[in-house]
């Protein structure tokens, strides 16, 4: 994760296009699957054309995906919308059939008894989404293991917070230079 946000001194790398919050949460998801067992490995981000918090990537090991990519999150039903309402993490050690994941529309039969956690990526300032695993055995995830995902999604808010500040200046250097 660090090689991917690490600000290179030119101005240049603020416009590379490798270096945008997707790819920068993808990569979260990458280091996180590195390091925990799943099955499914989702995240959740602010669609700006759409308007609305969205699945934004879905990576199932086994199977299909749990819901499509682009599914909007049920936000005051689901667990990743109560996760980033209230930037706190949710672990659940075996889903119901009760048990939104995203969307209340998502099949929930297939995912009980799956043991599910969701994290959110944020700073103080600005919410970037979440980060949700699911594996489909019980109480998988442990304390330690949440509190690892807290870490990568803290630092990968920061590599975002410095991707954007970054941008500003690189915008604002160039409007000095055009304007004098």
């Amino acid at each position: 994760l660090h090689q991917i946000v690490s600000p290179e001194p030119t101005p240049r790398s603020f416009r590379d296009p490798a270096r945008n919050p997707d790819y920068v949460i993808r990569a979260l998801a990458e280091a996180a699957g590195e390091i925990l067992d799943w099955g499914w490995i989702a995240t959740a981000s602010f669609d700006e054309a759409r308007r609305a918090w969205v699945v934004s990537s879905m990576q199932a090991r086994h199977g299909g995906a749990s819901v499509p990519p682009m599914t909007p999150i049920s936000m005051g039903e689901s667990l990743v919308g109560r996760c980033i309402q209230t930037g706190q993490s949710l672990r659940v050690d075996a889903l119901t059939t009760q048990s939104i994941r995203f969307n209340i529309d998502e099949d929930r039969h297939g995912a009980a008894g799956h043991s599910f956690v969701v994290i959110p990526i944020r700073t103080a300032a600005k919410n970037y989404g979440a980060l949700a695993i699911e594996i489909d055995s019980k109480a998988q995830y442990t304390e330690s293991d949440v509190e690892t995902l807290e870490h990568l999604a803290r630092s990968t808010a920061f590599a975002l917070e410095i991707m954007a500040l970054g941008q500003m200046v690189g915008e604002r250097a160039m409007t000095d230079l055009l304007t004098g």
